[in-house]
């Protein structure tokens, strides 16, 4: 004991030793970078979000949720958030098994379902809500909040129109959806909704109307809802031109941050020495501190220190314990910076004896067969033609049609012979209609194409031959691929090789095919229930129900002791013919014995038919007679028509897909006897086939596992899923990947196997950021579970010596922006910093995206025009259609839209003819498009030219801010306003502008008098990626002009924001440009010691350009009209997607890519004097400079401030005019601040002496 002391005693000391050398001090705040990312719509209830959860489950699902916790918002009011959360939870249990409990949270933790519930609000605010209500019914457009008036509203609600119902809809079990709609309106768990739901429940299950349910919350909440699952890049920035303004750095005291929770710091374990030695824990903060700062000194690598940093990095993390490896590669790859170190079917009349003279159907294939057999089948098929060209407008063929064209083809021909009721030319007269009924074509008329059967909207006759094109362009494609694979050759019959794929069915029934699939959940764990149990399994649920039966079921087999792939279960009444034809068909197709099923059968109880009559009626919804197919849990029914043995063989081929392939072979291996094996392979493919993603995989069975891989196995005896990542520790993908490997453990029982796949012989640091990736498995609580300030990115201990910038990576189809932020977040400096840097960005779009196609052209219709709104304004948006891939997008937000042509040439010379991806019937006049979750919607719309149109044709500003000068961008303005006599518009992009900038714009609009618009486009996810941010705002000068300003914008002027303009720019609008779509300002090259640094003078610009000139992208302007009509920007484009694939390619992408281009879409060179450089221009040529562009010296590296001042003599002028506008509006807003709190305490004070005290609400609404 005293030995334990002693050593006690001497670690104290040395502590204590090193915290004295050190000068030790309370420890002071951390620094540090934070980001969050919040939704544009308000917080939604999260019991709204797990309704919807279970309604991914099943609509069954979705209603036994509801009905047990249909008051259950009332608890809200009394409980924490974090109680209420678990209510939550506990309810959602009595449905949910363990994993689904995970992955709800998980759902919780992404706000998964928010656009869902806010896609609803939206969607009631438009009807709009009577006023006062907390909860309404709407029925057949009529609106009322009383119960008591839903009775009389029904009673006319048939003579109404019925109103549109979503496919996200919440509809109320019931057998007949003719019936009439009654939606409500309200939120899950109040005591408003409790009341309607009572009734309208009621009254569906007695058959009176379909009761549709949809979210509507009276109150919104006030808070922020964060987000989560984007990335948060901290990059190194290249300071060679770095420009800090001072205006630009604000000092943060209220910025708070947990402290760096590194426990073990270079071997010392700093939570368990504060927890012996608490009375030094501020000391020993202030050491584990200057520990964390020594490890993390960023130190240029040498070349040969960078060769073997991937295997170094690889070795690190596995000789690290597996549970910690992947927390290890986080940590190595997120903080790399500071760790581096043809034919046709007729279909006739079938009976024996019928006359061609009477029957037209018959009498043209009797005068067909006769034309064929003299003149031949082409001569046949004319004849045919000339015989339907006799049919104008809509009067059918007719007996004498066909008498016509025989008498006229053949003048010597004996018509009654040949149309008479004996003719010899009546071969194979039943054939097609029997082809027909057997191959379950549909409504006639129909085409087949290889045997792949045409659209309706095909057949069109102004459709069809666009659609013939498509199909033989097509399978051209496939029948090279198949000839250059040697799969098919001069010695295989082509017929019988299209025949022999796969994906040909002997019959084509459309309610095999289209019908929507519905898929029974045969698991269940905690049931028992009897199949003869009547009475039990009369409560148990359609999930519990659909395992009874599974598990109780006797099969008809050809043998016993052999795996089946699909089961099949026959529904029927099998004492009615078509039950018996039904089971007969499926003995045909099992090739069993007729008298199999008595055999099998002969004994079943009378409670087992009870228990099968309740099931087909609860959970496969049919009623008495009606007859279905259950094949691996895959519902077919109710089948109104009868089924054909092939129909079995088209059931069978569509249910063993290679899932059910791939399944059955791990099946066969297991031990277990044959029947369980089916068993088993039917409720799995039961359970995978209904998830929503589909996608290739593929088997990546890799032969050595002893090296260079991390192994974490799951709890024995536990189903679990089996996890194979393969990974370069030092790349941007892990910096992903390990935070995605980490929550996915949490959530789901896991095998995982981490490969590391390291490169060799780097050349240079091959990630120069830092990268959060703000992911969790389940929502965070705060402090002792109190309210959590939500999903945050934190950047802790960050070096202070490097000039850094924010970035946010987030998911495809989302638009962000900064909406508040205490530094330039472009120039982060820490060391100007007190504190805390943070960062607070909005998601305020969602990307509606789609691919648009002529029909009959087969490519994208250029220059074609779409509308994006809502009844009550229908053109909230538009764009254009490019020519790359039909492209086009849109911004929204949660709700239901409605997509059209725009008013004016596109409306006029188009029509919509279809559409995928949307929510209304394809052939529907509206598009409409429910945007309900946070990933991008992607459309098909096909259109076509109207009849009479088919020859017509469709065919001052700055958008660039870099955010990094804030002021040089006011000074810019400024210069322009005071030189340019006409009313000016300066346009910016959204996406880059900075919080500050944002908040100031509209006051220097109102004291200075012009008009300003922000706009926003998201780079095309097929468009190859930047990702620099320079090179990002780069390529939205050039590659997107056409589409990122509204339509009806002509011509726009581009100035760069580091330009002092000097001339008034109507005389630039007003430039002739020649033809050209744009004109831009050559290099000037009068300062004659820069020529060594002029790269347009030699190599390939040189051999390139010829004699033309390079031209710089800091000034130019835009015919968008000619632009749009000659289709410069698709050029631009494809010329990019080809160019930027090469990482030296395109260094200036603004200015590269252009001048690459000048060929195709010319440039006017404009006048000298527009701009002038001082790098590039001598002193004599800047009197006559109309711009002044502050451009960089690569000589002198000179910062962009320190420039300003000194070449543009009004620039002081222009500075201090800005700062006393900002110290203005900053007093002003100081005084407002002040006025408020005063009026608040006022009323406060007034209250308190009358005894009054105000609600919280109103006094946070004062406040």
């Amino acid at each position: 004991m005293a030995r334990a002391r002693a050593s006690e005693q001497l670690l104290l000391s040395s502590v204590a030793l090193w915290l004295a050398f050190l000068g030790a001090s309370p420890a002071a705040a951390s620094k540090a970078v934070t980001a969050h990312l919040a939704a544009k719509w308000p917080e939604t209830p999260l019991l709204l979000e797990a309704s919807e959860f279970m309604a991914e489950e099943s609509n069954e699902r979705f209603w036994q949720f509801v009905e047990t916790v249909r008051e259950l918002a009332v608890y809200k009011q009394t409980e924490s958030d974090y109680s209420y959360y678990n209510l939550i939870l506990k309810k959602a249990g009595q449905f949910l098994d363990n994993i689904h409990i995970n992955l709800l949270k998980f759902a919780f933790s992404l706000r998964a379902y928010s656009p869902t519930v806010q896609m609803f609000q939206q969607v009631a605010a438009a009807e709009p809500p009577p006023d006062g209500c907390a909860a309404f019914v709407v029925v057949h457009g009529k609106h009322t909040c009383k119960i008591s008036e839903i009775k009389k509203l029904l009673s006319k609600a048939t003579s109404r129109p019925r109103p549109f119902l979503f496919e996200r809809d919440h509809k109320f079990p019931t057998g007949n959806e003719s019936l009439p709609v009654i939606i409500l309106y309200a939120e899950i768990g109040t005591r408003e909704f409790a009341e309607f739901h009572r009734v309208l429940s009621k009254k569906s299950k007695n058959g009176k109307i379909l009761y549709v349910l949809r979210h509507y919350i009276k109150k919104p909440s006030s808070r922020k809802m964060l987000l989560s699952g984007y990335g948060v890049e901290l990059a190194i920035k290249d300071t060679e031109y770095k420009a800090l303004d001072d205006i630009q750095v604000k000092t943060v005291s209220d910025a708070t941050i947990e402290q760096t929770d590194a426990d073990e710091v270079q071997g010392f374990l700093f939570g368990k020495l504060k927890e012996i030695y608490s009375n030094l824990k501020d000391n020993l903060t202030v050491f584990q501190k200057y520990l964390i700062k020594s490890s993390k000194a960023m130190m240029p690598l040498k070349v040969w220190e960078l060769q073997d940093l991937s295997f170094q990095a690889a070795s690190q993390i596995m000789s690290t314990p597996v549970y910690d490896a992947i927390n290890l590669m986080k940590d190595i790859a997120q903080n790399f910076p500071i760790k581096a170190r043809i034919g046709f079917v007729f279909i006739l009349n079938t009976e024996n004896e019928v006359d061609g003279t009477a029957d037209a159907g018959v009498a043209l294939w009797r005068a067909f067969n006769y034309i064929e057999e003299r003149h031949g089948t082409s001569e046949a098929f004319t004849s045919m033609i000339h015989m339907f060209q006799k049919v104008k407008g809509h009067r059918v063929l007719t007996v004498d049609d066909v008498k016509s064209v025989l008498q006229n083809k053949c003048p010597n021909a004996d018509i009654l012979d040949i149309l008479g009721t004996h003719s010899k030319y009546d071969r194979r007269r039943a054939a097609g209609t029997s082809f027909y009924n057997m191959t379950g074509l549909g409504p006639l008329p129909q085409a087949l194409y290889n045997g792949e059967p045409f659209d309706l909207k095909e057949m069109s006759p102004e459709d069809l031959r666009g659609a013939v094109l498509e199909k033989m362009t097509d399978a051209f494609v496939s029948l090279q691929r198949d000839v250059f694979m040697g799969t098919l050759n001069d010695e295989i019959n082509a017929v019988d090789f299209l025949m022999d794929k796969n994906n040909v069915v002997p019959r084509l029934n459309s309610l095999i095919l289209h019908t929507k699939p519905r898929y029974l959940n045969l698991l269940s764990s905690s049931v028992t229930a009897d199949i003869e149990d009547f009475s039990t399994f009369s409560f148990l649920d359609s999930q519990d129900k659909s395992a009874v039966i599974a598990k109780s079921l006797h099969y008809l087999t050809q043998e016993d002791n052999v795996l089946s792939a699909v089961t099949l279960w026959i529904v029927a009444d099998f004492d009615v013919p078509s039950g018996r034809k039904l089971l007969f068909s499926a003995l045909e197709h099992m090739e069993m014995d007729n008298n199999a099923f008595e055999k099998k059968y002969n004994t079943i109880g009378v409670n087992i038919f009870r228990t099968h009559q309740l099931f087909c009626q609860d959970v496969l919804k049919l009623q008495p007679g009606e007859i279905g197919i259950v094949s691996n849990g895959k519902f077919f029914g109710p089948l109104h028509e009868d089924l054909y043995l092939e129909d079995f063989h088209l059931i069978e081929k569509i249910t063993f897909s290679n899932l059910v392939e791939k399944i059955k072979d791990i099946v066969e291996n297991m031990e277990i006897d044959s029947k369980d094996m089916s068993d088993l392979v039917m409720k799995i493919d039961a359970l995978v086939s209904p998830l929503p993603v589909r996608a290739s995989r593929y088997d990546v069975t890799l032969l050595k596992e002893n090296h260079s891989v991390i192994k974490l196995s799951p709890p024995e005896k536990d189903l679990f899923y089996d996890i194979v990542a393969i990974v370069d520790p030092l790349t941007r993908g892990a910096q992903k990947m390990a935070q995605l490997l980490v929550v996915l453990g949490k959530i789901v029982n896991a095998r995982m196997k981490l490969f590391m796949n390291c490169r060799s012989k780097l050349s240079e640091a091959p990630i120069g950021s830092f990268y959060r990736f703000v992911l969790e498995p389940e929502l965070i609580s705060g402090a002792n579970n109190g309210p959590s300030h939500g999903p945050v990115a934190k950047f802790l201990d960050i070096p202070e010596s490097h000039l850094l910038t924010l970035n946010m990576i987030t998911p495809e189809g989302w638009l962000v922006e900064t909406v508040r932020s205490n530094c330039d977040l472009d120039n982060i400096n820490l060391k100007d910093t007190e504190r805390t840097v943070s960062a607070e960005y909005e998601l305020e779009y969602l990307l509606l995206e789609g691919h648009c196609f002529d029909m009959t052209t087969e490519q994208p219709p250029q220059g074609l025009q779409f509308t994006l709104g809502t009844k009550s304004n229908p053109a909230v948006v538009d764009t254009i259609v490019m020519a790359n891939l039909g492209y086009f997008q849109l911004k929204a937000n949660p709700g239901a839209w409605i997509l059209k042509l725009r008013e004016g040439k596109s409306e006029d010379i188009y029509e919509i003819v279809g559409h995928e991806g949307t929510d209304s019937e394809s052939d529907a006049g509206n598009i409409v498009i429910m945007l309900n979750t946070f990933k991008s919607k992607i459309l098909i719309v096909q259109v076509k030219k109207k009849s009479g149109k088919i020859k017509e044709d469709i065919l001052a500003d700055k958008h660039e801010n870099r955010g990094m000068w804030d002021s040089i961008k006011r000074i810019m303005m400024l210069s322009v306003l005071r030189n340019t006599k006409t009313p000016v518009k300066f346009w910016f992009l959204k996406n880059y502008l900075s919080p500050t900038f944002k908040e100031v714009i509209p006051h220097m609009a109102k004291e200075y008098g012009f008009q300003y618009e922000l706009v926003q486009y998201k780079w095309p996810r097929w468009l190859h990626q930047q990702t620099e941010k320079q090179r990002i705002i780069w390529g939205y000068k050039i590659l997107f002009l056409d589409v990122l300003f509204p339509l009806a914008v002509d011509k726009i002027i581009f100035v760069d924001a580091d330009q002092i303009v000097r001339h008034d720019l109507k005389e630039l609008r007003d430039f002739d440009l020649g033809g050209a779509p744009y004109g831009y300002t050559p290099f000037c090259d009068s300062r004659t010691e820069m020529d060594g640094y002029r790269f347009w003078k030699t190599g390939y610009w040189a051999s390139h350009l010829v004699k033309r000139k390079y031209h710089i992208s800091a000034l130019y302007v835009v015919d968008l009209k000619k632009f749009r009509r000659i289709l410069a920007g698709d050029r631009l484009r494809g010329q990019y997607q080809a160019l930027s694939q090469d990482p030296n390619s395109l260094s200036n992408l603004d200015q590269d890519l252009p001048n690459n281009m000048i060929y195709q879409v010319a440039i006017k060179s404009l006048p000298q004097d527009w701009l002038w450089c001082e790098t590039w221009c001598d002193d004599e040529s800047k009197q006559r400079a109309k711009t002044i562009d502050l451009c960089n010296n690569p000589k002198t590296k000179e910062p962009k401030l320190e420039a300003a001042a000194r070449i543009v003599p009004e620039w002081v002028k222009y500075d201090t005019e800005i700062r006393k506008l900002l110290d203005h509006l900053a007093n002003k807003k100081s005084t407002r601040t002040r006025e408020m709190t005063q009026q608040v305490r006022a009323l406060l004070l007034l209250q308190r002496t009358q005894g009054q005290w105000p609600s919280a609400h109103v006094v946070g609404t004062a406040v």
